[in-house]
């Protein structure tokens, strides 16, 4: 069955998806432009910020300063460990803690904020969002790239996951798929039906239709342990363990639905990890696409040669907006905070995530880390961006208080 993105849920698409179809073909460029930008899907729990906030026009502006920005965000930081730290101290529900519970909620708030710093340090090793790719991708270092990212990511949930404890996971899946494929060579298609037998077969992992908005789904670790998850983090554990026995696979950046495929350019066809690894071709690929959007999809078959890498930027972006999602959605605005943070890691450019970062904190009450966000997006946006009158009129509100 398609995963439920469909009536209410179809609105929330993700951004990433939107925002990386320079990799898809022109089809699929007109689809995902038709879809609702993820963001929107916030408008009903962030209105509220300025329902009550008239806008009008103003016409003063400043130039944002570099400086004065890297001072904002270390004080941003600062004010950030102070309010995590202190709900450590509380024990996350208003009631006192013991002095074990409280030293082991210390010790995970310090490894969150950890993983957040790691994972900014991975983002600056990697070519910056939007650069052109190179003429001779590096699978093996996008392989580890990814790798390294969703577990850093699955730390916002799981502070104290263990890189080396998921690459295990991953090398033992590797070596029992290897213990089922025949002696002599083996071929790239017959090499992905034993480890598609092995993984969704032998081992039972599936598509998690029945909780498919669970934030689990998006989380390695736990992607590994349930043996369930949604199309994107099952298509990273799928190409983890292609990689590892020597045949390298690229995220197919299809809106609505991730695919997998071979890197080599002469295997045309695709993995749907969702559905039991089955392999596929454009046309089914086209029949998915039309079933969850409800309308006839038609993608450029030359993507498929093409086969451009998608960049471990984007795949990321793509996980942490399934996140972001979910957690808006439940409004887990704490959560939804944090994933933001990331999200801000991964694209540095994109000003809609200030924005969103900064509702996020309006809903948490914590005002003054709202209007310093929210006044760099107004001081780094063009006087005529999408919402910056709203935002606007919400800083004048909040600055009356």
């Amino acid at each position: 069955m398609p995963p439920p993105w469909q009536g209410a849920s179809r609105a929330a698409a993700t951004r990433s998806q939107h925002a990386a179809t320079q990799h898809c073909g022109p089809s699929a460029r007109a689809t995902a432009s038709a879809a609702t930008p993820a963001w929107r899907l916030t408008r009903s729990s962030w209105s509220s910020c300025w329902r009550h906030a008239e806008p009008r026009r103003s016409n003063s502006s400043s130039r944002f300063h570099a400086a004065a920005s890297s001072r904002a965000n270390s004080s941003r930081q600062t004010r950030r460990q102070r309010t995590t730290l202190a709900a450590a101290a509380d024990g996350g529900g208003g009631e006192a803690a013991s002095a074990d519970e409280l030293q082991q909620s210390f010790r995970q708030a310090a490894a969150a904020q950890q993983a957040l710093e790691e994972y900014r340090q991975l983002m600056q090793q990697l070519p910056e969002w939007g650069a052109p790719q190179p003429s001779q991708p590096d699978h093996a270092g996008d392989a580890d790239a990814l790798l390294r990212g969703a577990v850093l990511i699955a730390r916002h949930r799981y502070p104290l996951l263990r890189h080396d404890d998921v690459a295990e996971q991953l090398d033992d899946l590797a070596v029992q798929v290897e213990g089922r494929l025949p002696g002599q060579q083996v071929y790239p298609l017959r090499l992905l039906q034993t480890i598609s037998q092995h993984l969704y077969g032998h081992l039972g992992f599936a598509g998690n239709s029945v909780d498919y908005y669970s934030a689990d789904n998006s989380c390695i670790n736990q992607v590994l342990q349930r043996r369930l998850g949604i199309p994107i983090t099952l298509g990273l554990v799928y190409m983890q363990v292609a990689h590892r026995l020597g045949l390298p696979m690229v995220g197919v950046n299809i809106p609505g639905h991730f695919m997998i495929s071979p890197a080599d350019p002469e295997l045309e066809f695709l993995v749907d990890a969702f559905q039991g690894g089955e392999v596929c071709f454009i046309q089914d690929a086209e029949e998915t696409l039309s079933r969850i959007y409800r309308q006839p999809i038609r993608l450029d078959a030359a993507f498929l040669t093409r086969k451009q890498p998608l960049p471990p930027r984007y795949f990321l972006a793509r996980m942490l907006n399934n996140l972001k999602q979910i957690y808006n959605l439940r409004r887990s605005y704490d959560q939804a905070y944090a994933v933001s943070c990331y999200l801000r890691a991964t694209n540095p450019g994109d000003l809609s995530e200030l924005r969103d970062a900064g509702v996020c904190l309006y809903q948490l009450k914590r005002i003054p880390e709202c209007v310093e966000l929210l006044t760099e997006f107004v001081e780094r946006s063009p006087a005529d961006a999408e919402d910056v009158l709203k935002v606007q009129a919400l800083l004048r509100s909040l600055r009356q208080r």
